[in-house]
C-alpha cells in the first residue's frame, strides 16, 4: 500500500523523478559509452592503425632475399604480391639531406599510402613524397634528383658511389622524409640484400592454407617459418597497440568511477531534499499506521526505480551517440566500424545503476522514515535543512582528517629522504593518493562545518554590492547541509583539474627544458663518423640571412671519473645559443645540500666542467669536487662547476675547447647549431633549404631539424593533457548538473519564500538574479574548497616522482578554471530561477510549502 502511494506519488511528478535521477542518467552514458568506445577504438586499431593492410592474406618475413618476389608472384592463387623496404638514401647535391626510402604500391588492396596530387610512381626512376618534404627539399612535381647508393666512406674525400636519378611524380599522405616508390625501384635505392616482408593476396575463392604451402615450399628455409597470415601478422602488430589501448581506458574507468561516486554524492542529496519537501506527506503517513521500516523499504524502492529509469536512459543515450559516432570518424578520414550491441554490459550497467542508486538512497530513507507524526501538524510540507553535524559524525571527520595527514606526512618523509627506489616511490604515491581519498571523504563527513568560513570568504564581495547579494548569501548559507553536499562535488572536480593543470604545467616545464636541451636551436648540422663541418660551411650559414644564431661546436667520447664510464662531451658555449620562446634553457639541477649547485649556469672556463646529472650521480661527484677526465692516453682533472638537469645534444658533459685541445681532440666543429630567422613552418622551410643548399654532398653531413622534435614534444604532452581534462570534465558535469537539480528543488521548496520577497517589492529579474547568483556561490565555493584541496596534493604528486623538479603553478589557468565552473553552475540555476520568478506572489504565499 505504502509502495503504490510512493509509485502513484513517483509518475504523477515525472519531472521531479527527471531531475532526481538526472546525474545517475550521465553517470550510466558514461560507463556504457565508455565500454563502446572501448569496443570501436580496438576495432579502428585493428582495422586502421595496422602496418600489414586488411587485404593482405600472407606475409613472408624474414627478410626473404630479393628473387623471392617474383617467385612467389608466380604460385597459382596469388594475384597480388608487394615487397617493403624501410631504407635511407642521400640525396646527391650539394646537401647532406636523406630520405627514408619505402616500397608501396600505391593503389589497390595492399596500398598503405593516399595519391593526394599527380601520379603514382609506377616506372622506375619515379617516387611520390609528402608535401612538407617536398617544400624543404625544393622537390615540386615533375622535378628530377639523384639520390646516392650506399653509405659515404669518411676515410675516402671523393668516395665513388652510384647514382640513381629519380622523378617525383606525385605528393602522397604518408610519413615525412619518405621517398615512396615502386618495390623495384626501392630495392635500387636502398641496396639492400632483401626485402623487410613480402604481403600476398589471395584469389577469392582459394585457399589460403593451400597457397601457403606453395608459397613456403617457393620461399626457401629460411623464410619458410616466418609465413604468417595476414590475420597473424595484424595480430603481432596490433598486441602493443591494443595493449596500449586498454590501459588507456583502464585509466578512463577511474575518471568515469570518479563521475559515479561523484553522482551518487549527487543522487544522495537530490533524494535528502525531495525526501524533506514531502515531510508532511510521509508524517500522515506514520499518523495513519505507516511503520518506519515498510516507509523506508518504500522509499528505498522509490529510488531503485528512479535508478532504472535513470539507467535506461543513461544507456539509450550512450548507444544513440555511439550510432553517431561512425560518421564523425568518417569526416576525419578514419572508417570506423559499427559496434555490435553488448548485452551483457548494458544490463550490467542498469543493474549497478540501481544498486548504486539504492545504496545512495537507503541514508536519507531511513532518516526521512523516523519522521514523528506530529510532523502532520505542521503548516509547512517541508522542513528547513539541519545546520549542526553532531558529535559522532564530529568524531569520524577528525578521525578521517586526522588520517588524511598521517598519509601526507608518510608520503613527504619518504620524498625528502636520502635515498629512495621504486619500491619507495611507490609507497609514497600510494600514501598520498590515499591521503587525498581521505581527505575528500574528511570534506564530505565534515561539509556543514567546513562550508561556513569559507562562504564566508568568498561571499564578502557579494554581500557588499546589496540586498540581492546578501539574500543569495544567506540563501546558500541557510542549508549548509545542502551547500555541503552539492560543494563537494564540485570541489572534487576542480581539485582533479586543479591537481592536472599543475602536474601538467610542471612536466611541461621539463619536459621543455629537457627538450631545449636535446634540441636548443632549430637545426643541427652533424658530421657523422669522426668528421668534420668544413670551415667554410661554417662561414656561409653565418652569412645566410634565413639562418640566425649559427653556433659551431666539437664533440668527443671521454672516460670520467674512476669507473672510466663512456661520456659525450661537448664545448657547446651555452651564452651563443638564442632562447627559444617555447622552451626555457637548460637550468642547474637543484641540491638543497649544495647551494653552490644553484648557480646560473653559464659556459665553464679551463680547468672546470657542467656535469649532467645523471653522469654526476655516476661518478659520485658534487659541485667543487674534482674528477678525472680522459681520452685516448690523456687524463686531466677538472672541477666539477655546476650540475645541470640536462646537458645539450644528449652529451654528458661540458667542457672548455682548450680542455679538449688538452685531451688531444682534434681541431674543427663536428657539428652546428643554427635557428631559422623567421618563424613558422615558411621560415623554418626557407633555413632548412639554406643549410640544405651549403651542406657538402658525400661527406657524411647529416642534417635535422631539431625543432620538429620540440614541436612533437610539446603537441604530445598538450594532448595527454587535454585528455586528462577531457576525462574530469565528465566528474564536473555531473557536479554542475548536481547545482542545477539543487536549485531546481530547492526552487520549489522556497515558493513562499519566493512570493513573499516579490510582495515587499523585489522585482523578477531580481529574484532571477538572486537564485542564479545562489547557483554560482555553490559553483564558487567548490571550485575554491576544489583549488585548495588539489594545490598540495599536485605538489606532493610531483615531489614523488621528481624532487628536484620546481612546482609551476599555472595561476591564470587556474583562475580561468574557477571562473568558468562558476559561470556554468550560474547557468544550471538560470533556468530554474526564471521559473520561480514567474511565480504569482499571491498564489506563493497561499502555498503551504
Amino acid at each position: 500500500m505504502i509502495l503504490r502511494t510512493q509509485v502513484r506519488a513517483l509518475v504523477r511528478r515525472p519531472a521531479r523523478a527527471l531531475l532526481t535521477g538526472l546525474a545517475l542518467t550521465i553517470a550510466a552514458g558514461a560507463v556504457f559509452g565508455t565500454v563502446l568506445a572501448h569496443q570501436v577504438t580496438r576495432q579502428v586499431v585493428v582495422e586502421q592503425l595496422s602496418q600489414t593492410p586488411t587485404a593482405t592474406d600472407l606475409v613472408v618475413g624474414a627478410n626473404p632475399a630479393l628473387d623471392t618476389l617474383e617467385k612467389v608472384r608466380a604460385v597459382p592463387g596469388v594475384i597480388e604480391a608487394t615487397g617493403r623496404v624501410d631504407d635511407f638514401a642521400e640525396l646527391d647535391r650539394t646537401s647532406s639531406a636523406y630520405l627514408q626510402i619505402s616500397a608501396d604500391p600505391g593503389t589497390g588492396p595492399l596500398a598503405k599510402v593516399r595519391l593526394v596530387q599527380g601520379r603514382y610512381p609506377s616506372a622506375p626512376g619515379d617516387v611520390a613524397l609528402t608535401r612538407r618534404t617536398a617544400d624543404r627539399l625544393r622537390l615540386p612535381v615533375g622535378t628530377s634528383f639523384g639520390l646516392l647508393i650506399g653509405t659515404a666512406d669518411t676515410d675516402d674525400p671523393e668516395p665513388a658511389r652510384p647514382v640513381v636519378r629519380a622523378t617525383v611524380t606525385a605528393m602522397v599522405e604518408g610519413d615525412d622524409d619518405t621517398a615512396y616508390t615502386t618495390d623495384v625501384l626501392a630495392t635500387r635505392l636502398a641496396a639492400v640484400d632483401g626485402w623487410t616482408q613480402i604481403d600476398v593476396r589471395v584469389a577469392p575463392g582459394v585457399s589460403v592454407d593451400a597457397v601457403r604451402a606453395k608459397v613456403a615450399a617457393v620461399v626457401g628455409p629460411d623464410a619458410r617459418d616466418s609465413i604468417a597470415t595476414g590475420a597473424e601478422a595484424r595480430a603481432r602488430e596490433q598486441r602493443a597497440a591494443l595493449a596500449d589501448i586498454d590501459a588507456v581506458f583502464v585509466a578512463m574507468s577511474l575518471f568515469v568511477l570518479l563521475a559515479i561516486v561523484a553522482a551518487a554524492l549527487v543522487t544522495a542529496s537530490t533524494f535528502r531534499i525531495v525526501f524533506a519537501q514531502r515531510l508532511r506527506q510521509l508524517a500522515l503517513l506514520r499518523a495513519v499506521g505507516a511503520d518506519r521500516r515498510k516507509l523506508a523499504r518504500a522509499l528505498a524502492a522509490e529510488g531503485a526505480l528512479t535508478g532504472l529509469v535513470a539507467a535506461v536512459l543513461g544507456v539509450f543515450a550512450a548507444t544513440a551517440l555511439g550510432l553517431l559516432a561512425p560518421l564523425v570518424l568518417r569526416g576525419f578520414d578514419i572508417d570506423a566500424p559499427r559496434f555490435d550491441f553488448p548485452v551483457g554490459a548494458a544490463l550490467a550497467v542498469v543493474a549497478g545503476t540501481v544498486l548504486i542508486t539504492m545504496l545512495t538512497v537507503l541514508a536519507p530513507a531511513f532518516a526521512a522514515a523516523r519522521v514523528a507524526p506530529l510532523e502532520a501538524l505542521r503548516t509547512a510540507s517541508t522542513t528547513s535543512g539541519q545546520r549542526g553535524i553532531g558529535v559522532a559524525r564530529t568524531v569520524l571527520g577528525a578521525l578521517v582528517a586526522g588520517g588524511a595527514v598521517a598519509g601526507a606526512a608518510g608520503g613527504a618523509v619518504i620524498v625528502l629522504g636520502d635515498s629512495r627506489g621504486d619500491d619507495g616511490n611507490a609507497t609514497a604515491l600510494l600514501l598520498v593518493v590515499g591521503s587525498f581519498a581521505l581527505a575528500f571523504l574528511a570534506l564530505v563527513v565534515l561539509g556543514p562545518v567546513v562550508v561556513r568560513p569559507v562562504l564566508t570568504v568568498v561571499s564578502w564581495p557579494l554581500r557588499r554590492q546589496g540586498a540581492i547579494g546578501r539574500l543569495a548569501s544567506s540563501g546558500v548559507g541557510a542549508a549548509p547541509r545542502r551547500a555541503a553536499s552539492v560543494s563537494a562535488v564540485v570541489a572534487l572536480g576542480v581539485a582533479l583539474i586543479a591537481l592536472t593543470l599543475v602536474v601538467g604545467a610542471t612536466t611541461q616545464a621539463a619536459t621543455d627544458r629537457k627538450t631545449a636541451s636535446m634540441a636548443p636551436e632549430d637545426f643541427n648540422l652533424t658530421a657523422v663518423d669522426g668528421a668534420v663541418v668544413p670551415d667554410g660551411v661554417v662561414k656561409a650559414a653565418r652569412a645566410r640571412p634565413e639562418l640566425t644564431a649559427v653556433v659551431p661546436y666539437r664533440t668527443a667520447t671521454v672516460r670520467v671519473g674512476v669507473s672510466q664510464s663512456k661520456v659525450l662531451a661537448t664545448d657547446l658555449d651555452l651564452r651563443q645559443l638564442a632562447p627559444q620562446s617555447s622552451a626555457p634553457a637548460p637550468r642547474p639541477a637543484p641540491d638543497p645540500r649544495h647551494p653552490q649547485a644553484n648557480a646560473t649556469a653559464g659556459m665553464p672556463g679551463a680547468g672546470h666542467a657542467a656535469l649532467d646529472q645523471r653522469v654526476a650521480r655516476a661518478a659520485g661527484v658534487r659541485p667543487g669536487d674534482s674528477v678525472t677526465v680522459a681520452a685516448g692516453d690523456r687524463t686531466i682533472a677538472l672541477r666539477v662547476a655546476v650540475i645541470l638537469d640536462a646537458t645539450p645534444l644528449g652529451t654528458g658533459m661540458i667542457v672548455s675547447a682548450a680542455d679538449l685541445d688538452r685531451l688531444g681532440v682534434r681541431p674543427g666543429a663536428t657539428g652546428l647549431l643554427a635557428n631559422a630567422a623567421r618563424s613558422g613552418e615558411s621560415g623554418r622551410t626557407a633555413a632548412y633549404q639554406a643549410l640544405e643548399s651549403i651542406s657538402p654532398a658525400g661527406q657524411g653531413v647529416r642534417l635535422s631539424v631539431l625543432a620538429d622534435l620540440r614541436d612533437e614534444t610539446r603537441e604530445s604532452n598538450t594532448m595527454v593533457i587535454a585528455v586528462l581534462l577531457a576525462l574530469i570534465s565528465l566528474t564536473v558535469v555531473v557536479a554542475v548538473v548536481g547545482v542545477g537539480t539543487t536549485t531546481a528543488l530547492s526552487v520549489v521548496e522556497r515558493v513562499r519564500e519566493s512570493g513573499l520577497l516579490r510582495a515587499v517589492g523585489l522585482s523578477r529579474a531580481g529574484l532571477t538574479v538572486m537564485l542564479t547568483t545562489e547557483a554560482a556561490l555553490y559553483g564558487l565555493l567548490g571550485a575554491t574548497i576544489g583549488v585548495l584541496l588539489g594545490l598540495p596534493y599536485a605538489a606532493m604528486a610531483i615531489k614523488v616522482f621528481h624532487r628536484t623538479v620546481p612546482v609551476e603553478l599555472p595561476f591564470g589557468q587556474l583562475a580561468v578554471a574557477v571562473v568558468v565552473l562558476t559561470a556554468l553552475t550560474a547557468l544550471a540555476g538560470l533556468l530554474p530561477a526564471r521559473r520561480a520568478a514567474r511565480v504569482n506572489p499571491i498564489e506563493a504565499l497561499a502555498t503551504d510549502g
